[in-house]
């Protein structure tokens, strides 16, 4: 079975914008200066405290502030930092209100959140949705229009082109903004498809719907749009649209986009086309459908040039993973590409385990043919021999099966250290077409928890951590189970067809759409934190009580003073990690002196910043060797 990485006693505990936290806390959003010298920030839950310091002192305080929208004054200075402070319970909370009519939408497609702290949308929330209705049938009496929706970090609506003004009344079907250049009618629910962000926070929509198909783009405050790709086409029958050169551009997509770049400068974008054939013919069927396709879009929008094969249906239909590569009702494919590592992150929702839900794979660079499976979830549950389907044996023909079946929507924590999955609930009622089966390792009266969001360890290199207890019984696995995967409980799985988008915002915390419950929900693991937005861009999470590293005066700074303490004591044997020991071993020694020089400017109220570390003397050079001969750790 795959073992889990160790973690070092001295491992980063500050998270940069670009590691996402671990931790979910309350954090200042939408900051941005309303006139003159006043600034208002968003407050995306109730905090112990907030404090504002003011060129680096200056302090405004606000004590147990509420969620919502926050002022202070900036008279006489010029840069800030917010910081907001939190002492929570680590446990899965809800932050999202039912009573808040704010939170639901008939059938929502996608959600996105702006992680961008150097940007005014910082923290703005986007929900995809397709449908307008005078009511959410069985719901609630809430009026809606089709297009995007774009909450405040409090969940309240917001209009972005109009100074960020909040919408209060909900039932404004107005609310959902249709930027020029998008088409949208009779999409049966399909357009928008799901959401994205390019790298300046313009929003990207996939349309899965045959009148509409394609991918969309839109500024950030929803005003202005259109077609990232030429045509609006997904009629695979009647033909798919051609460029000049006779080649097919696209179809409709079903997966999420996936974005590098900035539309209309440096765009690239992918997505599982469910019309496109790998032999350029569509209207002749060959059942190698939904590849992922790369569109080099570049400076262009309304981009005609031919997709680039990325990943084979085919090339991964094969062994365990079977990708499906033809339409069935009532199946989803998504996908996630993730630079970091290089890989694609597919699924599909399979329900009875005889497929791989989750197929991790590094693209060929080539022709797309020749793709490496990283990562097959029905090859990894025959490897440690779990079965996720222990009952229906006369359907699925025995032998084991995936245990991460009904797998949904996946997101990536930017910090590569954890992927969030949707696992749909597993039925087995008989007169549910025959029953999905038992999954005792993922399903209901199992450890982890029986479905809802999954929180899945990655190592190093993008691929699923999943410790495994045998129970004490080695070498019998009927009551192994597994150990560190988390459970995100939510609405609306009382559906085999529940399709449940999911999206993280710059703190950590989950933002989930699902079309069966037909409501946004957030959710926080808690904790003890301290998010510092700053006036430069910055946007940092700590855990209070835990170091920097190098800060070795604990003051909150790495800096000259650090390097004195380092200095004074350089020899010492101590406690592992007590005063000057920034790696660990025991000893303040000149590998301490390299971990206090590489985080030199670091602080706990801002961004890791950049300085000049001051070079050791060679008379201390000289010291820390004779030292190191004579001092013995004890």
């Amino acid at each position: 079975m795959v073992c889990a990485r160790l973690l070092t006693a001295n491992a980063a505990l500050v998270l940069l914008l670009s590691s996402t936290a671990v931790l979910a806390v309350p954090y200042a959003s939408q900051v941005r200066n309303t006139s003159g010298n006043s600034w208002e920030f968003v407050l995306n839950e109730s905090a112990d405290s907030i404090t504002i310091l003011r060129d680096g002192a200056n302090p405004v305080s606000l004590s147990s502030p509420a969620a919502g929208r926050h002022t202070f004054d900036m008279t006489g200075f010029n840069d800030f930092e917010i910081q907001v402070a939190k002492d929570a319970p680590k446990a899965w909370t809800e932050l999202s209100d039912a009573s808040n009519l704010h939170t639901y939408y008939f059938r929502p497609n996608g959600v996105v959140v702006n992680q961008d702290p150097s940007s005014p949308y910082f923290g703005t929330v986007y929900i995809s949705h397709p449908l307008p209705v005078a009511e959410i049938p069985n719901v609630t009496q809430r009026a809606m229009g089709e297009g995007i929706y774009s909450l405040s970090a409090d969940l309240i609506s917001v209009d972005l082109a109009n100074n960020f003004a909040a919408q209060t009344n909900a039932n404004d079907a107005s609310l959902a903004k249709l930027p020029t250049g998008w088409s949208t009618a009779n999409n049966g629910g399909s357009s928008p498809w799901q959401i994205a962000l390019d790298d300046s926070g313009n929003l990207i929509a996939s349309d899965f719907s045959d009148q509409h198909g394609g991918f969309k783009y839109a500024d950030p405050n929803l005003v202005n749009g259109g077609l990232v790709l030429r045509f609006e086409d997904g009629d695979r029958a009647a033909g798919l649209f051609l460029n000049g050169n006779n080649e097919e551009v696209h179809g409709s997509i079903q997966s999420k986009p996936m974005v590098t770049g900035t539309v209309g400068v440096d765009l690239t974008i992918w997505g599982v086309d469910e019309d496109l054939d790998i032999d350029g013919d569509s209207f002749t069927s060959s059942d190698d459908a939904y590849s992922v396709w790369r569109w080099d879009a570049g400076s262009q929008t309304n981009y005609d040039g031919a997709p680039a094969l990325e990943i084979a249906s085919t090339a991964i239909d094969v062994d365990e993973a079977l990708w499906f590569s033809i339409s069935v009702d009532g199946i989803y494919h998504d996908a996630h590409y993730e630079p970091q590592f290089n890989k694609f992150y597919l699924t599909q929702s399979r329900t009875h385990g005889n497929e791989s839900s989750l197929i991790i794979v590094t693209p060929d660079g080539v022709d797309g043919m020749s793709p490496t499976i990283e990562f097959a979830s029905k090859q990894w549950s025959i490897d440690n021999d779990l079965d996720g389907n222990n009952s229906n044996v006369e359907e699925l023909g025995g032998g084991i099966q995936d245990i991460f079946r009904s797998f949904g929507s996946l997101t990536i924590a930017p910090d590569g250290s954890k992927m969030y999955v949707h696992l749909a609930e597993q039925f087995t009622d008989d007169d549910i077409d025959g029953g999905d089966g038992n999954n005792p390792f993922l399903g209901a009266g199992s450890v982890v928890g029986g479905g809802g969001i999954l929180v899945i360890p990655l190592d190093e290199n993008g691929l699923p951590v999943i410790d495994v207890d045998d129970n004490g019984t080695p070498g019998d696995t009927s009551d192994d189970f597994i150990t560190n995967i988390e459970s995100i409980d939510i609405e609306g799985q009382l559906s085999r067809h529940v399709r449940a988008p999911i999206s993280l915002d710059a703190a950590g915390n989950v933002y989930v759409t699902n079309n069966i419950s037909e409501l946004l929900q957030v959710f926080s693991p808690g904790g003890n934190t301290l998010a510092i937005t700053g006036s430069d861009g910055s946007f940092i999470v700590t855990e209070p009580g835990v170091g920097l590293a190098g800060d070795y005066n604990n003051d909150g700074v790495v800096d000259a003073a650090d390097y004195t303490n380092w200095r004074d004591t350089l020899g010492d044997s101590v406690a592992t990690g007590d005063g000057a020991d920034g790696n660990g071993n025991g000893v303040i020694d000149s590998g301490d002196y390299d971990v206090w020089r590489d985080n030199y400017g670091a602080s706990s109220s801002a961004a890791a910043g950049t300085g000049v570390a001051p070079e050791p003397a060679a008379a201390v050079l000289l010291l820390v060797s004779s030292l190191m001969g004579i001092k013995r750790r004890r």
